[in-house]
């Protein structure tokens, strides 16, 4: 997904090793140490979202259900990647499709999986929760269902600077993100006050998701760039032309506090959102009603 290699050991050695060698002060050659890996840092940093994933207390699953927990979560972000490229081909292709193996931080009770854009991680995360209902009402791998029984997820969207180091990412989004998930205890879907502004600049409020078409799309040049090219792609969330009933039926934003990160105060959302989403036929009900996140607005405060 990223544009930048990111930054290697090697490239730090080098710098380090390049400046040792010349003869300066000690101290400017500290001082230019400093400058040149500030340098390096901020050609390989750029804004990503973060969708944060957490199972909630984990540690009071039995062993069994720890151990297998893990493998269901792979499970799900496998789908669910494979539902987004055949059912959302107008955002998502096999090339900018989220890669596990380079996209996914894995935490053992969840991760965080980056995205370029807030919007690819809500769609994600719309799939992603429709998968877990399916999974959860024993519908698919009931055998492992037995085992952890239904699962309750908690979320949280954040947007900020990350960059590469070797194969992993790290940089204040997934800072932050893990720091206001940690702050939630109500299995809800939290945001930060930076993916917020992304909504209000490009799609007028993300409540203004529930009435948006692929038509207002291609007429804004921010959310045109979110296309993919191609006559025949399609979208299961958002329909060609405006309609009176969409996918996704009802979304409702609250601020409930603010998280204080290194003495700034980053304001939270809480986001509730409701769709119907009829693309994977249960064995009883071919009909599903997602629900992402609750309308509990109690307060997390200043932490």
């Amino acid at each position: 997904m990223s544009k930048s290699n990111g930054v290697t050991k090697s490239q730090i050695d080098e710098i380090i090793e390049k400046l040792r060698s010349e003869k300066l002060p000690a101290d400017n050659k500290l001082d230019l140490i400093s400058e040149r890996l500030t340098k390096l840092f901020i050609e390989n940093i750029s804004e990503r979202t973060v969708l944060g994933i957490d199972v909630y207390r984990y540690s009071k699953y039995g062993r069994l259900a720890q151990a297998i927990i893990p493998h269901v979560m792979h499970s799900v972000l496998k789908l669910t990647v494979e539902n987004l490229i055949e059912h959302e081909g107008v955002f998502f292709s096999k090339e900018n499709a989220p890669k596990l193996d380079k996209d996914y931080i894995d935490t053992g009770d969840g991760g965080y999986l980056i995205f370029e854009k807030p919007l690819q991680a809500l769609l994600f995360l719309i799939y992603f929760q429709a998968n877990l209902l399916v999974y959860n009402t024993s519908n698919v791998w009931p055998e492992l269902t037995y085992v952890t029984m239904a699962l309750s997820v908690r979320y949280c969207l954040t947007l900020h600077g990350l960059y590469r180091y070797e194969s992993n990412w790290y940089g204040p989004a997934i800072i932050n993100n893990a720091r206001i998930l940690a702050s939630d205890k109500l299995n809800r879907l939290l945001i930060d006050s930076n993916v917020k502004d992304w909504f209000d600049l490009n799609t007028n409020g993300i409540e203004t998701l529930s009435v948006l078409s692929l038509e207002d799309f291609e007429q804004s040049e921010d959310l045109k760039n979110l296309l993919l090219a191609g006559q025949d792609k399609k979208s299961l969330v958002f329909p060609q032309k405006s309609s009176p009933i969409n996918t996704i039926r009802n979304v409702n934003q609250s601020q409930i506090g603010q998280v204080s990160i290194k003495d700034d105060l980053l304001a939270v959302y809480n986001l509730h959102i409701q769709c119907y989403l009829n693309y994977a036929k249960s064995p009883e009900i071919g009909k599903n009603v997602i629900t992402i996140g609750n309308l509990n607005t109690q307060g997390i405060g200043v932490i």
